[in-house]
């Protein structure tokens, strides 16, 4: 361990090709959860019912009561279980999980890399990151909204520091993606921007009147969530709050 850390060659060669133990150690927690997940083969079936009919279905074909509704709210990623499983089995599922790992631990490692450059934290960051993947990486959704969370947060940072339109205009595409993929989680985009929609929103603090230690107002909160909960909301208690910042 030592020697690793003082041959700058040995370190170099470490570095290269750690990623690989990552691997290793997804590729046998993957086996020992005899993939494919149970609820694979759920999407697999409606992906192919889909596929077949042409539509998405709002009545579950698969289960022995009548008229029993269904959300298919991840439609196009039973799609591609559908065609992954349909077309390799369980040795498809398999390279996909592997594919979307690799994926996933080299976004994180890019993400990462815009706030250091010191690889030995981006390393044991990474691996910590990488083993706790393991645990909850499976066939379904999930896999590819942690690569569209990612590439959110990327494509976020890179304009904040840039000012870059081409990073934003990927945005749309990733809400779509998103949304056709599992669209319970797209609210979760939104939750991500926050931070960076919110400096500019607020106005800036030498805008504001009598900024002298000026400490969090929610001065607005209060006068439009009281009223709403008693039922008596006018236009002057949403004037007021707003009178503190312009």
């Amino acid at each position: 361990y030592y020697q690793t850390y003082t041959n700058p060659f040995v370190f170099k060669n470490f570095c290269k090709y750690w990623w690989l133990g990552l691997v290793a150690i997804f590729v046998t927690v993957v086996i020992q959860k005899r993939i494919p997940d149970s609820d694979t083969y759920f999407l697999a079936a409606t992906g192919r019912h889909i596929v077949e009919t042409g539509a998405v279905p709002q009545i579950n074909p698969f289960v022995i009561h009548q008229d029993f509704a269904i959300i298919v709210q991840q439609w196009l990623f039973d799609v591609l279980m559908y065609v992954i499983y349909g077309s390799w089995g369980n040795g498809g599922l398999f390279c996909y999980l592997i594919l979307t790992y690799s994926i996933s631990m080299a976004l994180l490692y890019k993400y990462m890399s815009l706030f250091t450059e010191n690889k030995t934290h981006k390393l044991v960051l990474l691996s910590i990151m990488g083993i706790l993947y393991t645990n909850w990486s499976v066939a379904r959704p999930t896999s590819i909204s942690f690569i569209i969370m990612l590439s959110l947060l990327y494509c976020m940072e890179q304009y904040r520091r840039t000012k870059r339109f081409r990073y934003l205009s990927v945005l749309p595409f990733l809400s779509l993606l998103q949304v056709n993929i599992h669209s319970s989680i797209w609210p979760m985009m939104v939750v991500l921007m926050v931070p960076y929609i919110f400096p500019y929103v607020i106005p800036r603090k030498n805008n504001i009147k009598n900024n002298a230690n000026q400490t969090p107002n929610f001065t607005l909160l209060r006068n439009i969530g009281e009223p709403i909960i008693n039922q008596h909301l006018t236009e002057a208690d949403i004037n007021e709050p707003l009178e503190y910042f312009f």
